[in-house]
């Protein structure tokens, strides 16, 4: 996280309505799964509208409706969340370490953090915990994740370190899948769990535990062939990959009155074959991962 994020402008952003109609669109043309993530998406003022608006689409297709979240705010929404028929939440939690997450975050919410992951816990809703592991940052705490799975009904996710605008990337402080799971084996036994059609990481659970984790492997082993994913930016633009530097200007489409069932069906027949088109082990173009939102 910057020190000091730059936001967009409140105007070049989707507004509530749009959200909802928007996303009404793309339900009526099949989408069964929304997830609003960010940045932080309930940093919006207008999160519980956008929340009660997409939770009446389920009963128009929608299927699942879910949130990623830093889960600093999480104790302000509970209630919205489950009105809105949110059943899982992916909650981005690099380290357990308080001091290291000051480092990595710039501000002290380690705390509130976890109280907040346990009230969801108790409040039955499910938890996915995503962690990007970075050589010499935080990939010492491998085994520490996996423990929490002993007692808590949590999936904890190792997310490969991946190449953004400004986060720094070195390939130096990539951790391949395949060595985590080496350290892995050295301390547990454990299963490979049945992975879901078009599921983005390999799932594991240790004999006895109660919660489950798993790999991303984006970098060491794509899952690009199997991916069925858009996003839509918080300023209404189509990315058809989360590395893509093209980009379709639904917003404009959309305030213009046009048919936005067009740019839809040209993101799709232009996803490029891996990783949008770019190689990721040299320069990208891209937004940084916080202006990316969606």
């Amino acid at each position: 996280m910057p020190e000091h994020p730059i936001f967009s402008p409140k105007d070049r952003l989707m507004q509530t309505d749009e959200v909802i109609s928007i996303a009404s669109a793309f339900v009526k043309m099949g989408v069964r799964k929304i997830r609003l993530t960010g940045g932080e998406p309930l940093i919006r003022t207008d999160a519980p509208e956008i929340l009660e608006g997409l939770g009446m689409l389920q009963a128009h297709g929608l299927q699942e409706l879910t949130l990623t979240s830093n889960g600093i705010f999480i104790h302000n929404y509970v209630d919205n969340l489950r009105m809105s028929g949110v059943r899982t939440l992916n909650i981005s939690l690099d380290t357990l370490l308080p001091e290291r997450f000051v480092s990595l975050t710039k501000r002290d919410h380690f705390h509130r953090v976890m109280s907040n992951i346990h009230l969801l816990l108790q409040e039955g809703f499910r938890i996915k915990v995503n962690v990007v592991v970075m050589k010499g940052v935080n990939d010492d705490e491998l085994i520490h994740f996996i423990a929490w799975t002993r007692d808590y009904p949590i999936h904890v996710r190792f997310i490969e370190f991946m190449p953004f605008q400004g986060n720094s990337w070195q390939d130096k402080r990539l951790i391949r899948t395949a060595e985590l799971l080496e350290r892995a084996r050295a301390f547990y036994e454990f299963n490979p769990l049945e992975n879901k059609p078009n599921d983005t990481s390999r799932a594991f659970q240790v004999l006895g535990f109660s919660g489950t984790f798993a790999f991303i492997s984006t970098m060491s082993s794509p899952f690009c062939g199997d991916c069925n994913r858009l996003r839509l930016t918080a300023d209404g633009k189509i990315k058809n990959c989360l590395f893509s530097k093209g980009e379709i200007d639904l917003l404009a489409a959309f305030r213009k009155g046009q048919f936005i069932e067009e740019a839809v069906h040209q993101a799709l027949v232009t996803k490029e074959q891996q990783w949008g088109g770019q190689e990721l082990f040299e320069a990208i173009e891209n937004r940084s991962m916080v202006a990316i939102g969606g």
